[in-house]
């Protein structure tokens, strides 16, 4: 999504959108029009549900997210939009500068977490390393020529065999009296 073009000697970002969730509007209004400035598109949502209905109706370059919301924590607010497979990166922009609290709001989802106060430069630093990254992906299952990997279920199958290695060991259609009958030449892989 977002570009970056040198126009005299200054990097602006095209193209690149930017949610903020932050309910302190001075603060909210400082950060937009400074990333305004940049030529960055930016959306303010001020509550907690405004941010999980803005992140889910417009894509996102960025998602910078405060903790403290009216109606929630930006730390489930982060979790809820990595369990609906957002892999937008999330900038955690908060008051709350513990360790504990950094550790936390990155175990939720975020990618990056930045205390109050802060220096602009550096915000808008961060989030364009946020924006570099490539786009990742949380396909659930990964499906290359005749073999599927279920990444959540740590299940492999090729063609109809299947190997579940929590268990393991692995089944030819119904289970087999002989551990050792394979109709698979994949070491690790057989049958369902």
């Amino acid at each position: 999504m977002g570009a970056f073009a040198a126009t005299g000697g200054l990097i602006k970002v095209k193209d690149m959108r930017v949610l903020i969730v932050e309910d302190d509007a001075e603060l909210a209004g400082l950060v937009r029009d400074g990333l305004a400035k940049m030529q960055i598109d930016v959306t303010v949502a001020p509550t907690f549900t405004d941010g999980i209905e803005r992140a889910g109706q417009t894509a996102f370059d960025v998602v910078i997210l405060d903790v403290m919301l009216p109606g929630g924590s930006g730390f489930d607010l982060c979790r809820k939009l990595r369990e609906r497979g957002s892999t937008t990166p999330v900038l955690m922009l908060t008051a709350l500068d513990a360790v504990d609290d950094r550790v936390r709001g990155l175990e939720a989802g975020a990618d990056d977490y930045l205390s109050k106060p802060f220096a602009f430069r550096e915000l808008v630093a961060r989030v364009r390393a946020l924006a570099r990254r490539p786009p990742t992906t949380l396909a659930e299952t990964v499906v290359i020529a005749d073999l599927a990997v279920d990444l959540p279920a740590h299940r492999v199958r090729r063609h109809s065999r299947r190997h579940d290695p929590r268990h393991g060991r692995s089944t030819i259609g119904s289970r087999s009296p002989h551990p050792d009958d394979s109709a698979s030449a994949t070491p690790g892989v057989e049958e369902s």
